[in-house]
């Protein structure tokens, strides 16, 4: 495992739990390669994944090992890298981290929280988050929404800094300048007249398209133009989602694309997208779907809420209510003005967004930990 490390830029080790596609591993491809101040090394404790052949395909370093033999090679990976800094990312990662990084001689911890976690199953984590609280050094939450939440199960606030997450404007404008919806059409055989719904992320329970695909069934008849849903990601629940599709007869109407390259192409064949999550942290699927102008229904969560506007710049719904999502649907299929003048303002809104100020916020967060 020897590493040969330049000896004139400090080394950050960012631990992560896995490197699917997924917020967290999608913001570590964008930030990691401009942060060009540091040497990054990436310690992922699953299985290769598509996120980490890409990270490889750039020049990072990654390894990977299994999560019961994490601890030990935690250890051998600092030592051979001998990083100034440790950041992780996701539940495992950051447990990990903490209770081992400074015995490993790593001398700053810093924890990325990257959802509020309203959900029973993480009530433990959440708890051991605050009972370790003092083995980290500092963390970062991507949203206010995500501060408030840890704050509450003992993390000190002076001790979280806020840094949203950020999209790549320019790229995301430039492919909704080109006339890639036609295109789009005619590659998923969808006539012009069809009125077109989508939704972003991966196929996990609590993403809640199971809540969706309620809401687009009792829709659907009451539209007044042909109408399908474009589900886009993939994930563990794809079997349990297809079956239910089958359950409530949409079998012609939802189309599942898996896992794409291609999303904000994609977005722009929609007249409509969803964020059907009960819970978030900054998600970058809205980001991004603010930026290419869509008019969009999420759930009205604090974290959406500090990106969308209801009624001015998004739709929000109660969560888990495939009736009012139902509704809202509904009103803004009928109603193009509408959705025209909240897909404007989304645009607008999503300009406080970019990578590059990302970037910047990060940058600045670091310096003061490495050369103190």
């Amino acid at each position: 495992m020897e590493y040969p490390l330049p000896h004139n830029r400090p080394t950050i080790l960012h631990c992560i739990t896995g490197l699917q596609p997924g917020g967290a591993e999608r913001m570590l491809v964008q930030t990691i390669p401009a942060l060009t101040e540091f040497v990054h090394v990436v310690m992922c404790l699953q299985n290769e994944g598509i996120v980490g052949a890409r990270l490889e395909k750039i020049g990072i370093q990654v390894f990977y090992t299994s999560p019961w033999r994490a601890i030990f090679a935690l250890y051998q990976i600092a030592h051979e890298t001998k990083p100034s800094l440790m950041i992780t990312y996701l539940p495992i990662a950051d447990l990990l981290g903490k209770i081992f990084g400074k015995y490993f001689s790593i001398p700053i911890i810093i924890c990325s929280l990257r959802s509020t976690m309203r959900d029973y199953r993480y009530i433990p984590y959440l708890i051991l988050e605050g009972l370790t609280a003092k083995r980290a050094d500092h963390y970062i939450a991507v949203s206010n929404a995500v501060k408030t939440r840890f704050i509450k199960f003992g993390i000190p606030a002076n001790t979280i800094t806020v840094i949203p997450n950020g999209i790549p404007l320019s790229e995301i404008k430039s492919i909704v300048r080109s006339d890639t919806r036609t295109f789009i059409h005619k590659k998923f055989g969808i006539t012009p007249n069809t009125f077109v719904v989508g939704v972003v992320g991966g196929l996990r329970k609590e993403r809640g398209h199971a809540h969706l695909l309620k809401a687009f069934a009792k829709a659907y008849p009451k539209l007044s133009r042909p109408s399908c849903l474009l589900i886009i990601g993939d994930g563990p629940e794809l079997n349990a989602l297809t079956t239910k599709t089958r359950q409530l007869n949409l079998e012609n109407s939802v189309h599942f694309l898996g896992f794409r390259n291609d999303i904000i192409r994609l977005l722009t064949a929609c007249d409509l997208v969803i964020s059907s999550s009960p819970y978030e942290g900054m998600s970058n699927a809205l980001l991004e779907a603010m930026a290419a102008g869509c008019a969009i229904i999420a759930m009205d969560i604090p974290e959406n809420r500090e990106l969308l506007t209801h009624y001015v710049s998004g739709f929000l719904v109660r969560p888990k209510s495939p009736a009012d999502l139902s509704d809202a649907i509904i009103s803004l299929a009928e109603n193009p003005e509408l959705r025209a003048t909240m897909g404007k303002a989304a645009a607008r809104r999503s300009l406080a967004f970019s990578i590059e100020q990302t970037i910047h916020n990060l940058n600045k967060f670091l310096k003061p930990y490495i050369t103190r």
